[in-house]
């Protein structure tokens, strides 16, 4: 039984049921990035970020320039950790041993400019940072590292 109260668009309105999804959908991204921003542990991590990783990562996350093409030492630029760059396609696990331990903990034998920061910062600390790096992708990128992750957890037990 229908409700004398129900709305009904008109055929000729298509552009009502639109707009009312992309406000809708703009607000739930514009209120998810603010809880991020709002976040004391982002916070925390991107204080960590600009002591330790701006220098090399860029100060908004840009990376070295050219930094798919090897320097004349072998090793290749700081790539970017925002959406341009590709640690989004990476799980957690990877992203924190990558962080502590060195990229040769994830890829053996691979030679890197970037420390191992074991020593250096906390494991709650490179989990804050990367907190901070991943508040700042795109919701499509969280989602496919979301993936990745959960992935990657199934393949760990």
């Amino acid at each position: 039984m229908r409700s004398d109260r129900t709305v009904r668009l008109s055929p000729h309105r298509p552009w009502l049921a639109v707009g009312a999804v992309t406000v809708a959908g703009a607000a739930t991204a514009w209120f998810g990035l603010r809880l991020w921003a709002a976040d004391p542990t982002v916070a925390h991590g991107r204080q960590l970020y600009d002591a330790h990783c701006a220098s090399c990562h860029g100060l908004k996350l840009e990376g070295q320039p050219d930094w798919q093409t090897p320097k004349v030492n072998g090793r290749l630029p700081a790539p970017p950790h925002d959406e341009n760059g590709h640690t989004w396609h990476h799980s957690d696990r990877e992203l924190f041993l990558i962080t502590k331990k060195g990229m040769g903990a994830v890829v053996p034998g691979h030679e890197s400019d970037m420390p191992a920061f074991e020593g250096m910062l906390a494991d709650q600390e490179i989990e804050a940072v990367l907190a901070y790096i991943r508040s700042t992708w795109p919701e499509r990128a969280r989602r496919y590292q979301d993936e990745r992750s959960r992935a990657d957890a199934a393949r760990q037990k």
